[in-house]
């Protein structure tokens, strides 16, 4: 299952009584859309894996593999995407940060 998560938000599973919270972004080196770059960058974001009758598990994802996936349970989460991609022209503006998830059993 593939789905899009604003920071600050939470998604349940369906069927799986587990919850992610896109909690922050650590870090964020992605290229800027208005510059020429030598290295692609990345970026690393907080989530938090809720699962009924178990502590929160915060994990940090970051969208170079291989440490873009966890798995928690029966579950597999793959970091995949980030929007918006940053322009250097937007300087330290806030933005309203979108991930970009897969969640499938295993």
């Amino acid at each position: 299952m593939a789905f899009s998560l604003p920071i600050g938000k939470t998604a349940a599973i369906n069927g799986s009584g587990t919850r992610l919270t896109f909690r922050l972004v650590r870090e964020d080196s992605r290229c800027p859309t208005d510059v020429t770059c030598i290295w692609a960058g990345d970026a690393k974001i907080d989530v938090t894996i809720s699962r009924n009758g178990s502590s929160d598990d915060t994990r940090v994802l970051s969208l170079t593999p291989p440490n873009n996936e966890v798995s928690s349970g029966d579950l597999q989460i793959r970091f995949v995407g980030l929007t918006p991609i940053p322009r250097q022209a937007d300087g330290n503006a806030p933005r309203a940060d979108v991930a970009q998830l897969v969640v499938n059993r295993i």
